[in-house]
């Protein structure tokens, strides 16, 4: 059976993807708090993103809907 080839699309996705360095620790929190109970006191529903131009912010929010 032949595999599938993917579309630009999904090349362009995993190429955004593996290009991603740094930001470990905002990373890190993100992934802890979708493990928490959202009923817990700890759980977060908004974060907010904030800096200057160019530093990362729209990478960083795309690298969380990952």
């Amino acid at each position: 059976m032949a595999e599938r080839r993917l579309s630009r699309q999904e090349l362009n996705r995993q190429w955004r993807r593996s290009g991603f360095i740094g930001r470990e620790q905002q990373l890190d929190v993100f992934r802890r708090n979708l493990g928490r109970d959202p009923e817990s006191p700890d759980f977060r529903y908004l974060f907010h993103v904030h800096g200057n131009g160019g530093v990362g912010k729209t990478s960083l929010i795309r690298q969380w809907e990952q």
